[in-house]
């Protein structure tokens, strides 16, 4: 089993195109591209951290959209997943878990990033790295945070291995400059 985070797909979400400069046409385009590319790196027995803003549709609707995502799901909620309650999530688009925010191993995951005075937390206090996304394609790293969104990630899931490697080269890289 592999562990797979991504976040703000935003289905069916068409002012997202535009707002984030996404290279579709619509949303039939957009939705189809985003599957194709969750199902050529997920597996049936994966485990995927979707870290917020899921899709912008009725549940029954979303619910089409899931049906044809590999692995299991747990939703991070974000800000615009708050119209369907959990149990919805659960019952009718088919997720498997919604949290608001969870602990995996050495990162803390939620949709918002840390504001800047809430850094000193993650950084100092807990030496965790945060794993967000919300911020689209704004910015990848940022201190002790990671955008596991898909407008960074070439609207793909990434595995948490592949993250693990990211921040461990980002941090080589600083060790060489002499920034740490």
């Amino acid at each position: 089993m592999t562990i797979w985070l991504t976040a703000d797909t935003h289905f069916s979400h068409h002012n997202v195109i535009e707002y984030c400069a996404r290279p579709y046409s619509g949303i039939e385009e957009m939705n189809e591209d985003m599957i194709r590319r969750w199902n050529d790196v997920v597996h049936a027995t994966d485990l995927v951290y979707h870290l917020g803003d899921f899709g912008l549709s009725p549940a029954r609707k979303l619910g089409q959209i899931r049906q044809k995502l590999k692995g299991r799901i747990v939703l991070i909620r974000g800000n615009h997943d708050f119209g369907i309650k959990p149990k919805r999530w659960k019952e009718e688009v088919g997720i498997d878990d919604v949290v608001d925010k969870i602990d995996v191993d050495e990162f803390t995951l939620r949709h918002l990033p840390a504001k800047e005075e809430d850094m000193v937390f993650f950084s100092t206090i807990t030496g965790q790295w945060l794993l967000c996304g919300h911020v689209h394609e704004r910015w990848l790293m940022k201190e002790r945070q990671y955008n596991v969104g898909v407008d960074m990630n070439n609207f793909t899931p990434i595995s948490l291995e592949q993250v693990r490697k990211n921040i461990e080269n980002l941090e080589n890289q600083k060790k060489e400059m002499g920034l740490v």
